[in-house]
């Protein structure tokens, strides 16, 4: 009796691993224009007004760039405080990263747009040839409800 509700357990556990995986799986975006993807967070969809995802309740967004003939290593030595401080940035953190696909940086700035404070995420990966930028912007005052999420977004990031 025991081992037939293990069993059952255990085939339950199965499943609902699997559906989650499988649910996962297909709720990947690919970014317009681009062959980046990701996992988005919970309402956030792709939107007209720019190529890259929206959350309209949170006021929100995810967007990326990709830098062609711009190797990561040379690109992403550029990035430090005083470059960031150059361009209206403030760093807050930086830590070395692995997404699925490729290790690279992720870095968390500050700024004000219109004297709203923002954070942005900046997940910079890429190879020798190729720098792949996928960044999240969110008001500070809606750092509770996305900064978590956003994060955990980017590191689904996949390239092909």
């Amino acid at each position: 009796m025991k081992k037939h509700t293990l069993l059952i357990l255990l085939y339950s556990i199965s499943i609902t691993c699997f559906g989650a995986v499988y649910a996962q799986q297909q709720l990947r975006i690919t970014f317009p224009k681009t062959t980046i993807s990701i996992v988005p967070p919970v309402n956030f969809e792709l939107t007209g007004h720019f190529d890259g995802l929206l959350n309209k309740s949170a006021v929100s967004s995810i967007i990326t760039k990709v830098e062609e003939g711009k190797g990561y290593l040379v690109y992403n030595n550029r990035f430090n405080k005083e470059y960031f401080k150059s361009i209206g940035l403030q760093l807050l953190n930086q830590e070395t990263v692995k997404t699925k696909e490729m290790e690279g940086t992720l870095y968390l700035v500050s700024f004000v747009v219109k004297e709203t404070n923002m954070h942005r995420y900046l997940l910079v990966t890429g190879d020798l040839t190729t720098t792949y930028l996928v960044m999240g912007n969110y008001p500070v005052g809606f750092k509770a409800k996305v900064s978590e999420s956003i994060k955990r977004s980017l590191m689904t990031v996949q390239y092909k």
